[in-house]
């Protein structure tokens, strides 16, 4: 995502309307290949709450696992963090 800031003030909040559910799943990892490093979110879920808190309210967090396959003998095991937000009224 190119600017994550601009997609968790301006655009979620035009697409889930008040009384709708917003799930985001990340395990931040940031890449320079799709979000310049300018625009990563340092501290990850703290900036995320901040930028969701006046239109949306969290209500529940998970860590999800998830395995990754790098080659026929290779994976790695990663865990992302799931957020299920409410869109205020």
């Amino acid at each position: 995502m190119r600017d994550p800031k601009r997609l968790l003030e301006k655009v979620l909040p035009k697409l889930v309307r008040p009384g709708g559910l917003l799930l985001l799943t990340s395990p931040y990892t940031w890449s320079e290949e799709f979000t310049p490093r300018s625009r990563w979110l340092k501290n990850s879920f703290s900036r995320i709450q901040k930028l969701l808190h006046r239109r949306f309210r969290m209500v529940r967090r998970k860590n999800l696992p998830f395995l990754l396959r790098e080659h026929r003998r290779k994976f790695q095991l990663t865990f992302a963090d799931a957020t299920l937000w409410l869109r205020r009224g």
